[in-house]
């Protein structure tokens, strides 16, 4: 696979969040678009691997460790906002609808590996 294709589709996702934001304010209004989260998980995503294709593109010792490790680190960091999550809404802190709150945990569950990746990369 070729590591352009990353960027361009980083990119691609990138602009249809701001498609999505810039239409939400124009149209007037108030509320946020939570569907627009996911394209910028998206872009997110691909922009991460973009970055960590050197690093991940020969299948060696290190690349394995850090997939393994962001793994392990990405189900504790999601479980940890999960709690908090939780705490946030039981206390009444913010109202969110179900179908809501469920974009926001698939936008975070995707976007937590790949910053992990990098934090990790970055250390080893």
């Amino acid at each position: 696979m070729n590591r352009n294709l990353f960027l361009i589709c980083g990119v691609f996702f990138f602009l249809m969040f701001i498609l999505m934001i810039g239409s939400t304010f124009i149209a007037g209004d108030e509320s946020f678009n939570y569907n627009s989260l996911i394209f910028l998980s998206m872009a997110i995503l691909s922009l991460s691997q973009y970055y960590m294709f050197p690093h991940l593109k020969e299948n060696d010792e290190r690349s394995k460790e850090i997939k393994l490790k962001s793994i392990f680190y990405s189900n504790i960091v999601f479980a940890g906002l999960m709690v908090l999550i939780l705490l946030i809404l039981t206390i009444n802190l913010i109202s969110i609808e179900a179908v809501d709150l469920l974009k926001l945990m698939i936008a975070l569950f995707i976007v937590i590996s790949p910053i992990l990746m990098i934090l990790i990369s970055k250390r080893t």
